[in-house]
């Protein structure tokens, strides 16, 4: 019998910081496999952003200046040209 048990590095990463227990799940796979970090976008001439990831779908959201405010931009309809906003 197969069990359906979470990655424990997985639960770190979405519980990691506090902000993600107030994302919303993926608007495009519906995971709740995410994670929030600084992203560089010095080269689009932003400096240091935030953004949420989702681990599943690899969907990034829309940039923001704390980590707070780039979860609340993931839980605004943000359409998917906005979700590939900064690229790795």
């Amino acid at each position: 019998m197969a069990t359906n048990k979470q990655d424990p590095d997985e639960l770190i990463r979405a519980f990691g910081n506090p902000e993600l227990k107030k994302a919303n799940p993926c608007p495009f796979c519906k995971s709740t496999a995410l994670s929030v970090g600084v992203v560089d976008a010095k080269r689009l001439g932003k400096g240091n952003v935030w953004q949420v990831h989702c681990s599943n779908c690899q969907c990034r959201g829309p940039a923001g200046d704390s980590a707070q405010r780039a979860v609340a931009k993931w839980n605004s309809d943000f359409s998917p040209l906005h979700s590939r906003e900064i690229v790795d």
